[in-house]
């Protein structure tokens, strides 16, 4: 019997957003683990809060910090995003997902520099795409917190994930700096009430074309599986 795996089930050309965002992200891995791009790239253009170069608030996604150790949970990462991204691309089409990527980058971005100046002695860095990937991947789960996945084996729903999602921000990002975690945190509040229409005018699904939401609604797997039938 033939496996089904989730992550294929859309064409790419239906997911240009995503398939392009995530290249992005892997040719920006790969020229920081080389170290005569990595040293020129990650000073420049990781978020390390320093008003003289604002680009940075938009190009951190892209930076890593040059270690091929991190290989394996970075391809986990762009599986998720291409999950969570291609859901969100494919309810709301790819300007919507593009806007709302560096919409969750800018936001945590400014959110870094408000935590950096409260928090003493914080040195923290911000680079890396996980933190736009949770923002996109929380809009999804407060868009329908009950629906059921499969995550890690394990049937979840997606109210749930988005708690996941937070305590890994917020483990990740307050390791030595607690406060500094908690603070990055609030761009997953504001995604979760956005999600749920909390925000008058301010809904993803305000821009919900005719043919998507005559468009079906399909179960989502984030593993491989095995049809029951």
């Amino acid at each position: 019997m033939a496996s089904r795996f989730a992550f294929n089930s859309r064409s790419l050309g239906s997911n240009s957003g995503t398939i392009g965002l995530i290249i992005a992200l892997a040719v920006g891995f790969v020229l920081c683990w080389i170290p005569q791009f990595g040293s020129l790239l990650i000073p420049n253009f990781a978020l390390a809060f320093d008003l003289a170069k604002p680009w940075a608030l938009l190009t951190y996604p892209f930076i890593t910090n040059g270690s091929g150790v991190g290989l394996f949970f970075f391809l986990l990462q762009l599986m998720w995003f291409y999950s969570f991204g291609g859901m969100f691309e494919s309810r709301f089409g790819t300007q919507s997902l593009l806007i709302h990527f560096f919409s969750g980058t800018l936001f945590f971005g400014l959110i870094g520099f408000i935590a950096n100046l409260l928090i003493p002695g914080t040195s923290a860095v911000l680079y890396s795409g996980w933190l736009p990937i949770a923002f996109i991947t929380t809009i999804i789960c407060a868009l329908q917190p009950e629906t059921e996945i499969t995550f890690i084996f394990f049937p979840l729903r997606m109210k749930w994930l988005a708690l996941i999602t937070g305590a890994l921000v917020l483990f990740g990002l307050g390791t030595g700096a607690p406060l500094f975690g908690v603070l990055l945190v609030i761009p997953l509040v504001a995604a979760w009430f956005y999600g749920q229409n909390k925000f008058p005018g301010l809904t993803p699904a305000a821009h919900h074309s005719k043919s998507n939401a005559k468009r079906p609604k399909k179960t989502e797997n984030l593993i491989p599986s095995d049809p029951k039938s």
